[in-house]
């Protein structure tokens, strides 16, 4: 059994964040060495970390036990170039290499092979999923475009998460519980989470996990304290089978619940206004307000469910996988000022128009990939694939008025605005790559990636505040692109201690469809599609070990070039109602460096480090001149990041228990 304790921390606004953990586990002390990581990062089966050339970072499993991660900001600040803005659970806007924009993400997720990128149908970064951290075995991190291997949507990196598999022929079983304590909250925090390896024979086992966690709120609103608590439910059943010394089939299902009831967005100052928000007919006593006149919620459900099937021979591997993610979402937030506006004027506001908008958003990706990598005697290896993604989406959005008095809807609620839209992708791609070891130290690798996607869409109009035009089909849109993305990297043993590269990569993000319905309503025309844009980012990194591998160092400085970024546009109509939708223009740039240390004196004491500077900007004007001009930064990206963390470790009496403390503090800028 593991227990740990966390010191008060705020989940709130701040750009510091430190942590403290101290707990007892089980295992003996530290090896004198840095331990030897390896990752699964270039589809070409288990490499060892030092010597993958390609910026790539591992957390492993017992890391993230010990600092208690529960989610993705516990662990993205150990992660040289890596930030998000937060929206609230379920909402993440993930920042990689000063990569950001609107719509879809620019980071590519995956949870072992099931794609979990988020996609969506508004101006909010993809809303990337939170997938809550329990039986990990590692996280993996690509930084830079994974084009070849990964896709679409690795435009920046991409994030791997791993868990433990099955353990053949070992019964065993770990609780934990964690309570948690949250600054300027009056609740308290808790966490459940178990796990137990059972083998059923000696070629096959199956491993059960599970959590329940509630995160304490800590914004106020006319509707009580603490309106932003999150619960989550998880669970996940993993199934190994060796079916013979060559042949092994793994199987996974995962099901997460989340609910919020209320959002993560607050004011610091609580104005005396008419509609300001009140308590009980008394000012807010919190630092941290919430000036919703309806109440906003967010809830997820997800499911995973995927199946792989491994054949190793000397001569290489061979994998095959299917997955399955289904998501379902359901957010909605505050609009009564505008629907007060619209329904009786800004000079006669009287509460009619309290109300909330609704965003359902449901989706399915079915993926699908058969690869080949070789593992021959000779100085040549290749890498070869084929994928097939299929991807349905149904959203839109309901706007209606709510009952004043608890926020939410009642008998009396009418509709304002009702629309769906339904969103069908097919995509298939080839990818390969060719590595020569050119001379015993110095290997080449070159790759590329067919891709071709068909993009269709169908929305319809079910009622809108004026009647008019009526209930009704709206836009069909279809939209198709093809192409290839290449790589090309030059790897360099300098010796057994040191190696350097070099590397060229390209990756997209695919273009897609504009909802029209709104706009038309009003009489507004939008685009009815956008285009796909892309990244060249150009590599030169360098990893090695010193002072006999107590000491590892890795770093990277490369420069992005971004063409046809797709960011948001808008158009006004005669009433002074805006649109806003997705479109292409402009061109940016990044400059950045990354460097990470590690280092263990002695076999108690390690230390890590991290640090990352990102130089984002435009390179030339976005159409709309008031969203950008030529030298603006790019939004959400901060120009400096670094982490610090360390841990002590001290055998207890015995031998069969230790003790360890450990800390981290990191920094992010503006």
């Amino acid at each position: 059994m593991n227990t740990s304790t966390n010191a008060s921390t705020v989940r709130g606004p701040g750009t510091l964040a430190t942590a403290v953990c101290l707990a007892l586990a089980a295992g003996t002390a530290a090896a004198q060495n840095l331990e030897v990581v390896v990752v699964t990062a270039t589809k070409r089966g288990e490499t060892l970390l030092e010597d993958t050339p390609i910026s790539v970072q591992s957390i492993g499993g017992q890391t993230l036990a010990e600092i208690g991660a529960l989610d993705f900001d516990d662990f993205m600040r150990r992660v040289p170039s890596l930030s998000i803005s937060d929206n609230g659970p379920g909402d993440k806007r993930i920042v990689l290499r000063g990569v950001s924009a609107t719509g879809a993400g620019t980071v590519g997720l995956y949870f072992d092979e099931v794609v979990i990128t988020g996609s969506n149908l508004g101006d909010d970064g993809g809303r990337q999923p939170d997938i809550k951290l329990f039986d990990m075995d590692r996280i993996e991190v690509l930084r830079g475009p994974q084009g070849t291997t990964f896709g679409s949507s690795s435009l920046s990196g991409t994030i791997r998460w791993l868990p433990k598999a099955p353990e053949y022929g070992t019964f065993s079983g770990d609780l934990g519980v964690r309570a948690t304590t949250l600054k300027e909250s009056d609740t308290t925090g808790y966490q459940y989470d178990g796990v137990i390896n059972v083998p059923l024979g000696e070629r096959v086992a199956v491993r059960f996990a599970g959590l329940r966690v509630t995160i304490p709120g800590y914004i106020d609103g006319r509707f009580g304290e603490d309106l932003d608590e999150e619960s989550t439910t998880a669970a996940r059943a993993m199934l190994g089978w060796q079916i013979t010394d060559d042949l092994e089939f793994t199987a996974m299902t995962m099901f997460q619940k989340m609910d919020l009831e209320g959002r993560t967005s607050f004011s610091t100052e609580n104005l005396d206004l008419p509609l300001s928000p009140t308590l009980n007919g008394q000012p807010l006593p919190s630092r941290y307000y919430s000036s919703d006149q309806s109440r906003p919620f967010r809830r997820e459900d997800i499911a995973m469910y995927s199946g792989k099937l491994i054949y190793t021979k000397d001569w290489g591997t061979i994998t095959a996988a299917h997955s399955l993610f289904d998501r379902d979402s359901e957010f909605a937030r505050d609009a009564s000022a505008a629907a007060e506006v619209l329904s009786v004027g800004a000079l006669h506001a009287d509460s009619t128009g309290v109300s909330l908008i609704e965003n359902p958003q449901h989706y399915w990706i079915r993926s699908s990939e058969l690869r080949f990598s070789s593992d021959w005697d000779g100085p040549i290896q290749v890498l070869v694939g084929a994928y097939n993604h299929n991807e349905d989406r149904t959203g839109g959005s309901r706007w209606y008025s709510v009952d004043p008095r608890t926020g939410r809807f009642g008998i009396d609620s009418v509709d304002f605005l009702h629309r769906s839209e339904t969103t069908h992708v097919d995509e298939q791609a080839l990818f390969g790559e060719v590595s020569w070891d050119v001379t015993d130290r110095i290997t080449a690798t070159a790759g590329i990636r067919w891709f071709d996607f068909e993009v269709g869409q169908e929305a319809s109009r079910i009622v809108d505040f004026r009647s008019v035009p009526g209930p009704g089909p709206g836009h069909q849109f279809e939209y198709s692109e093809s192409g290839t993305t290449l790589r090309f990297n030059l790897a360099y043993d300098l010796n057994d201690d040191w190696m350097t590269y070099v590397q060229v990569a390209e990756g997209f993000r695919a273009g897609g469809a504009n909802d029209q319905t709104a706009a038309s309503i009003a009489d507004v025309q939008i685009p009815a599609g956008f285009g796909s844009d892309s990244i060249v980012n150009y590599e030169l990194g360098m990893k090695g070990a010193l002072a006999d591998r107590r000491l590892s160092l890795s770093g990277a400085i490369y420069q992005i070039d971004w063409t046809d970024i797709q960011v948001s546009q808008f158009a006004d109509s005669a009433t002074g109602l805006r649109f806003t939708y997705r479109g292409n223009g402009g061109e940016a740039r990044v400059r950045g460096a990354e460097l990470e240390l590690i280092a263990q004196p002695s076999e108690v004491l390690q230390f890590g480090l991290g640090v990352s500077y990102n130089n984002s900007e435009l390179t030339e004007d976005l159409p709309i001149p008031t969203q950008g001009l030529d030298g603006d930064p790019l939004p959400y990206v901060p120009e400096w990041t670094g982490s610090i963390n360390a841990r002590y470790t001290h055998p207890l009496p015995g031998g069969e228990w230790e003790a360890f403390i450990g800390g981290d503090w990191s920094y992010t800028g503006e």
